[in-house]
């Protein structure tokens, strides 16, 4: 059960830790230097005795791919469609017209991405990318969740593109991490919709929670419900790792 938030642009998410391969994958652009081994760029702040660490990589376009606290990992980057991303989709179309920052359906479990990374920027708290973001689902397929057909796109690769920029420590909160993406649209659409931020979580986390920003109260929430109109927590079932996202 993913914590999804869908606002217009641009729109920021804060996320709080509590305790409680296809033809057209392509390398990153030339100007991209990744400052670690494997592609892969991280920033780090402490946090009750452990640090929270915030991974991107060059397999997920520069989509979060990992964080960590605690010795947990709270996202899960099995395949391309999951990490903590960004993603839009229009005019109906569903996963067929479905700009995706961390790749496409066809990447699968692969070490690389259909997304082509074009900005990558680390600060001491912040890591800063810029992508123009593959299509979810490639040029004349489609798959269940496609009400309208295969969209109108002719390439394996949208002209959107997402900016984001996440910062930890967010608002002098340490466990806080604020994300704000910016996404730049090629065409003119009749319907949007933007996934600000999306986290896919391991399933150790089985408790989920709803809270009322107005009186700081949570309540449990079943699995069924789906999007939330209030921010949700997904925690471990004894309450000692939890992600919450807000916006």
């Amino acid at each position: 059960m993913p914590a999804s938030t869908r606002l217009p642009r641009p729109v920021r998410a804060a996320l709080l830790l509590a305790g409680l391969a296809g033809a057209a994958q392509a390398e990153d652009a030339p100007s991209i230097a990744w400052p670690e081994p494997g592609g892969r760029a991280t920033i780090s702040r402490a946090f009750n005795g452990s640090p929270i660490t915030v991974g991107v990589s060059s397999r997920t376009g520069g989509a979060i791919d990992s964080l960590t606290w605690g010795g947990t990992q709270f996202i899960n980057a099995h395949d391309h469609g999951r990490e903590l991303q960004s993603a839009s989709s229009y005019d109906g179309y569903g996963e067929c017209l479905n700009p995706t920052e961390a790749g496409s359906d066809s990447d699968g479990t692969g070490p690389r991405s259909t997304t082509l990374l074009t900005e990558l920027k680390r600060g001491p708290d912040t890591l800063q990318t810029r992508s123009q973001m593959a299509y979810w689902i490639e040029p004349g397929r489609v798959t269940g969740s496609c009400p309208k057909g295969p969209g109108p796109h002719a390439g394996p690769r949208s002209d959107d593109v997402l900016a984001k920029t996440v910062t930890l420590g967010a608002a002098g909160v340490a466990n806080a991490i604020a994300y704000r993406a910016t996404y730049i649209t090629a065409q003119p659409h009749e319907s949007a919709t933007f996934e600000a931020a999306t986290a896919y979580m391991p399933p150790d986390f089985t408790a989920f929670w709803n809270l009322d920003s107005a009186t700081g109260q949570s309540a449990p929430l079943s699995a069924g419900p789906g999007e939330q109109g209030v921010p949700v927590i997904l925690a471990t079932p004894d309450g000692s790792r939890a992600m919450g996202v807000y916006s």
